[in-house]
């Protein structure tokens, strides 16, 4: 199976594409806590050459659009991760030791919003609303009920 979550930042795309790499055996795209320029790429098709489940877990801006649409094209079901954005916000700015800046959060969020529509129509009804105020998040256990339970990405 191969999955792309992506999402708003601060939802928890990389701990559950942690935990599906511990728990499911996933090979986990990138393998480090952000993607690596230069290398991620790579990674990822190193990832499909070995007929493994893969997640890629990236929070993307426009610039990868194509390549998104060719990792589609490949069969990777993209699931797009929400929620209550002021407490995915809070829970961004306040992480400790992330190399992402404050800064990146907002044009990563910017970006999202402004291209609102493409991310759509990738994510059909692949979506899942992860984080609530508080905040409060879906469990790792019940975002994998929901996806290995969805008609297409069941039958993959």
């Amino acid at each position: 199976m191969r999955l792309f979550i992506s999402g708003i930042a601060g939802c928890g795309k990389t701990t559950f594409a942690r935990w599906l790499s511990d728990a499911q055996g996933y090979i986990r795209c990138p393998s480090g806590e952000e993607p690596v320029p230069g290398t991620f790429f790579g990674e990822i098709e190193a990832a499909i050459a070995s007929e493994r489940s893969v997640v890629i877990d990236w929070g993307f801006l426009s610039y990868a659009f194509d390549y998104v649409d060719h990792l589609i094209a490949l069969g990777f079901e993209f699931w797009w991760c929400d929620g209550d954005r002021q407490a995915a916000a809070r829970v961004f700015y306040e992480r400790v030791g992330h190399p992402a800046s404050n800064e990146d959060h907002d044009v990563y969020m910017r970006s999202v919003v402004e291209h609102w529509d493409w991310y759509e129509a990738r994510m059909a009804d692949r979506r899942l609303d992860v984080i609530g105020p508080g905040p409060t998040f879906m469990s790792v256990e019940d975002r994998w009920a929901v996806i290995s339970s969805h008609p297409r990405t069941a039958d993959s």
